[in-house]
């Protein structure tokens, strides 16, 4: 009942001032560079672990050195959402400042990934220089 696409038993205000509280809260987090900094020290102090779905497999070996199993014998599942990506019939293009306006209201999570596919580039290369390690 109630209308409005609020959950159920959920008022759709209290959605609403959700969905506006998120919105601004992620304004603050993208135009203070002390809060992307602290984010990202928190991504990199507070996980022993971030894995990366399109670098599925450097991901897994790098769970697996980094949690102590040992070298993992069985390779990691296919990541079906890059397959089904890759067979689009044409890709989608963005308006220019459409682009900007995403890329601007995205940078803390632009800079999270970043941050992660970087160290998770230098666990990769640590492991391949190791003993043992994959060449």
């Amino acid at each position: 009942g109630g209308g409005g696409g609020g959950g159920e038993g959920e008022p759709s205000g209290r959605r609403s001032l959700e969905r506006r509280s998120l919105a601004a809260l992620t304004a603050v987090m993208n135009s203070d560079r002390r809060l992307r900094r602290l984010a990202k020290n928190a991504l990199l102090e507070r996980f022993w672990f971030v894995g990366i779905l399109e670098k599925l497999e450097p991901s897994y070996e790098a769970f697996c050195e980094l949690g102590s199993f040992g070298a993992c014998g069985s390779k990691p599942p296919t990541n079906r959402a890059q397959e089904h990506r890759s067979r689009a019939a044409r890709p989608f293009v963005l308006a220019p400042e459409t682009r900007r306006m995403i890329e601007e209201r995205n940078l803390l999570d632009t800079e999270l990934y970043d941050t992660a596919v970087e160290r998770l580039t230098k666990n990769s290369e640590k492991f391949r220089r190791a003993p043992g390690g994959k060449r």
